[in-house]
């Protein structure tokens, strides 16, 4: 199978928190049974209502862990067998709220649909 996936604007929410607008550029190929999912996703507006301490994570010397409810995965077969490698960046700096700054994540989703990865950097500037 290969198949090519564009968007230019297309909607993720994660729980109540978490809204996402992204334009994707994704390729699927292999056998149904067993494909990889490649590709890049351009984050194009994000809105967060969670708190968010962005000092706190500005004087860490060590990568920040921490996990997204409920936890990134796909349980159906065969979507949860096949391997992902899609990196996410934003066209522009995103704002997390009033008077914070602004940030420029770069994030990669990596993994199969069992269980993803995600890896983050964020540049920010306040």
């Amino acid at each position: 199978m290969k198949l090519s996936v564009l968007t230019k604007a297309l909607l993720f929410k994660q729980g109540s928190d978490l809204r996402a607008i992204a334009s994707l550029d994704l390729n699927v190929d292999g056998p149904v049974s067993s494909a990889r999912v490649t590709g890049t996703a351009n984050i194009l507006g994000a809105d967060y209502s969670g708190k968010v301490d962005l000092y706190s994570l500005m004087l860490l010397q060590k990568p920040l862990d921490f996990s997204l409810e409920p936890e990134l995965a796909i349980t159906g077969e065969p979507f949860n067998l096949w391997q992902v490698d899609v990196a996410c960046k934003s066209v522009d700096a995103l704002t997390p709220g009033e008077n914070l700054g602004a940030v420029w994540p770069d994030l990669r989703f990596r993994g199969s649909g069992k269980t993803f990865t995600l890896t983050a950097v964020l540049r920010s500037k306040t």
